[in-house]
């Protein structure tokens, strides 16, 4: 059986996906209003809000190095997180139509995108210098 223990909230606006950190220790929103928020499952506090998207954003992944996240966003853009620091690590950009979803392989060296056009991007990671970068 389950039971409501907490809940998280910042914002009006509506929450379009949310994920685990790989670890569990963080819930993560893909919000509306163009930002991600990260969040302490345990205490409930915001840990970072990032910016960055130009709109919503649409999809989360949590990346299998624990230190990165994957974000998707109806601005055509990929963009990819520094979890600790919240800082912006890169934005791929590619996609014809707004990214609806996102997803890493369990080697971490392959991203895709799923865009609203009905196609899917494809971004293979050999080092960080390698990823189309924009």
């Amino acid at each position: 059986m389950l039971e409501l223990v907490n809940t998280l909230a910042d914002s009006a606006d509506p929450i379009n996906a949310v994920t685990f950190s790989r670890d569990g220790t963080m819930v993560i929103e893909a919000n509306r209003d163009r930002t991600i928020r990260l969040w302490d499952v345990e205490t409930g506090e915001r840990l970072h809000k990032l910016t960055g998207h130009n709109s919503s954003v649409t999809a989360l992944a949590a990346h299998p190095d624990g230190e990165t996240l994957i974000s998707g966003s109806s601005d055509g853009t990929v963009r990819l997180w520094h979890i600790p620091t919240g800082q912006a690590i890169a934005t791929l950009s590619g996609s014809r139509d707004a990214v609806m979803s996102v997803a890493v392989s369990d080697d971490g060296r392959v991203l895709v995108s799923g865009s609203a056009d009905g196609s899917i991007d494809v971004w293979r990671r050999w080092g960080m210098a390698e990823l189309p970068v924009s």
